[in-house]
């Protein structure tokens, strides 16, 4: 009968390991991939803003126009913010309705780069080469570069990827569906399994607290060990890698962003790491409840 409980135990255990893994792992992919504000810092730790400011300025230049200074800038960058925020945000709504055909409204940046060209425009006291009121005309080219280089709308479907990835865009609009589904499922598998594991041990605390002991100690090592050798792996990958300029400039970014999407791993390991040796210890300072037929046995009385 041991044998048989020891078995089942041991079975309930390593299905429970396998469950608040895969736990951890959609966890982590709904706090860092399927979350928007973290595709959000991302994009702000990745400069993305002062990169659309370049090509504004690069627009400049090419009608002998400097830039002023940085300054300049400060103001429109939280519009800059706002509208890309917007454009992240009704990607991933669509995402999460299961849209494949995403509509992105670029109108907003257009207008926020066309009001820092008047504002740059405007601060210079003349242009060379250009004389009186035909600097709105230059202003009205370089507005339709900009309409040029950046259309109103975008339509995310197969015209933009091409016919064959349709069924690959079908595929990522249901990404977050699955992901909930299997979050879901999970937790409720999670909580089955702890109560077959409290049934085998007959609702015994003490070997139900040390079998959660070694299943949560069992979870942090590999989640914290995961999370750490992922990070390793992406640094070597990078020295792998022919030297570029482009990549040595993206390196650190690209570095803090792979940390950034293994945080919530890693917070997750440490968490059941810290549940495991508190459960462990109360297994050994647990002490067992005498039963009725050993009370009955030191007495030397017949069992009822």
């Amino acid at each position: 009968m041991d044998g048989v409980k020891q078995f089942f135990s041991g079975l309930f255990c390593l299905a429970l390991i396998s469950v608040l893994s895969l736990l951890g792992i959609v966890i982590t992919l709904n706090l860092t991939l399927l979350n928007p504000d973290f595709t959000l810092t991302a994009l702000k730790e990745f400069d993305v803003y002062t990169l659309m400011t370049k090509q504004v300025e690069s627009l400049l230049e090419g009608y002998g126009v400097s830039a002023s200074d940085e300054a300049s800038f400060a103001e429109f960058e939280p519009r800059f913010e706002q509208e890309v925020e917007a454009i992240v945000r009704s990607i991933y709504d669509s995402l999460h309705k299961g849209e494949s055909g995403m509509i992105i409204t670029l109108t907003g940046i257009k207008e926020v780069m066309k009001d820092y060209v008047a504002r740059e425009m405007s601060s210079l006291p003349e242009l060379p080469g250009v004389i009186g009121g035909d600097i709105e005309a230059v202003v009205s080219r370089i507005y339709s570069d900009i309409d040029g280089m950046m259309p109103d709308k975008v339509l995310l479907d197969e015209s933009v990827f091409g016919l064959g990835t349709i069924p690959h865009l079908d595929l990522i609009s249901r990404v977050p569906g699955y992901i909930r589904t299997v979050h879901q499922t999970l937790a409720v598998l999670g909580i089955v399994l702890v109560l077959s594991l409290c049934l085998v041990h007959w609702w015994q605390p003490k070997p139900i607290v040390r079998a959660l002991g070694i299943v949560f100690l069992t979870v942090g090592v590999g989640c914290v060990a995961s999370s750490f050798a992922g990070l390793l792996g992406n640094v070597l990958f990078g020295s792998l890698l022919a030297p570029s300029t482009t990549y040595m400039q993206l390196q650190p970014g690209l570095l803090r962003l792979f940390s950034d999407m293994l945080k919530p791993m890693r917070l997750y390991g440490f968490g059941f790491l810290g549940a495991g040796f508190c459960l462990m210890i109360m297994s050994l300072l647990w002490r067992s409840v005498p039963t009725t037929s050993r009370i009955v046995a030191t007495q030397g009385l017949p069992p009822a």
